[in-house]
């Protein structure tokens, strides 16, 4: 088996598959499971899917998802840390707190780490 290359992360190749999985297999894992959701729901609704999943308020059509989901992770996943799993992809990427954009009058610069506010520059 190849890597596989998103602009997110580079997989190695990964070989024949050996059970449990590792860490760098988790996180493909995961990106691939956001890709599945992305596509049975709609890329806008994951981030809805994955709040509802840690709330246990899932809709009825996200729960056929996450079950479907579910059927698939068994292949690689002991049944018991399936949930778990899903849980923490959910609160790893999605539970995140909103960042404040910065004003135009006071931003930092990408290149040195500089801040900028009211045309003076500091570092």
């Amino acid at each position: 088996m190849t890597g596989i290359d998103r602009f997110w992360f580079k997989c190695p190749p990964v070989g024949d598959l050996r059970l449990p999985i590792s860490q760098v297999q988790r996180v493909a894992l995961r990106r691939n499971i956001e890709n599945m959701f992305g596509s049975m729901l709609g890329n806008q609704n994951v981030q809805a899917l994955m709040l509802n999943l840690l709330h246990g308020a899932l809709t009825s059509e996200q729960a056929r998802a996450v079950e479907e989901v579910k059927k698939l992770l068994r292949h690689v996943l002991p049944p018991e840390e399936i949930i778990g799993f899903l849980q923490e992809l959910a609160s790893n990427r999605f539970n995140l707190p909103v960042r404040m954009r910065a004003s135009p009058s006071r931003r930092r610069s990408a290149k040195n780490g500089c801040e900028v506010a009211g045309g003076k520059k500091s570092c």
